[in-house]
């Protein structure tokens, strides 16, 4: 476990507990699922383009139950192709030209000096001394920015923002991102950083967000504290789940403000 770059992937995991995080590295948890497929799949016809999909992907049209079928199967497995089902390849066409036709990603990327696409990054955390890793969809060192593409069921602002954006931890993912960047272009000042979210049914609706400074700087006190706390684990060996006592459940304060004095 020593030798394993630090990943956002992890970080999301280690702030469940560090249990979490070493059940994940021990077990075989990184097996595809339908959605990491499509993700992928999206990711790379998005990024890098229908000719570099092609090599990687395509449409099963037929059961594979069936004496064509088994061709087909046959045909996929020669090539290394991952069979996409028809609704699926739908789902990356339609995500696909959303993105490249949104006004707000376009005028970014037109703006950009040297864009770069699926980009892995390695780096020495120098505080702590761990090794850590990213793979950013898209920067730009000469306008400073960082996109990261996120498939959703709502990309409607109030509904990402409460729903996909902090409950799948986006703001940690963000922070070690920008950290990586950093390191990687030697900067001091991290990137403006954009997560363009979009819609995996019709019409394909989308929108950009930019997260603020505020979140930034927030979410890098909560990955130093959760790298410190891996670090910590390598070190004893300990790896402990949630605490063993007991937790009083209160009204939420949004249920206060409903019913105020009827309570």
């Amino acid at each position: 476990i020593a030798k394993q770059f630090l990943s956002s992937t992890m970080l999301k995991e280690l702030a469940k507990s560090p249990a979490h995080l070493r059940y994940m590295l021990d077990a075989d948890t990184a097996h595809d699922t339908p959605a990491l497929i499509l993700g992928r799949a999206i990711h790379c016809m998005a990024l890098e383009g229908e000719e570099e999909f092609n090599k990687h992907f395509g449409e099963k049209k037929l059961s594979w139950a069936t004496k064509e079928g088994k061709k087909e199967k046959e045909r996929f497995n020669s090539l290394g192709l991952t069979a996409l089902s028809g609704d699926d390849m739908a789902t990356v066409k339609g995500f696909t030209d959303a993105f490249n036709h949104h006004e707000a990603v376009c005028q970014l990327v037109v703006d950009g000096e040297n864009p770069k696409f699926e980009e892995t990054v390695l780096w020495v955390d120098e505080e702590s001394g761990l090794g850590c890793r990213a793979k950013i969809d898209l920067c730009d060192s000469g306008v400073i920015l960082v996109i990261d593409l996120k498939s959703t069921q709502n990309a409607d602002p109030e509904v990402f923002i409460r729903g996909d954006f902090w409950k799948y931890k986006y703001h940690l993912q963000a922070a070690h991102y920008a950290a990586g960047w950093m390191a990687a272009t030697k900067s001091t000042i991290p990137p403006d950083f954009y997560f363009y979210a979009g819609e995996k049914t019709p019409p394909y609706c989308s929108k950009v967000f930019k997260v603020s400074d505020r979140v930034i700087a927030y979410a890098m006190k909560e990955r130093r504290k959760l790298i410190n706390v891996y670090k910590e684990c390598l070190t004893e060996n300990e790896w402990p789940g949630y605490e063993e006592s007991i937790y009083t459940i209160h009204l939420p304060t949004w249920i206060e403000r409903r019913d105020g004095n009827d309570i």
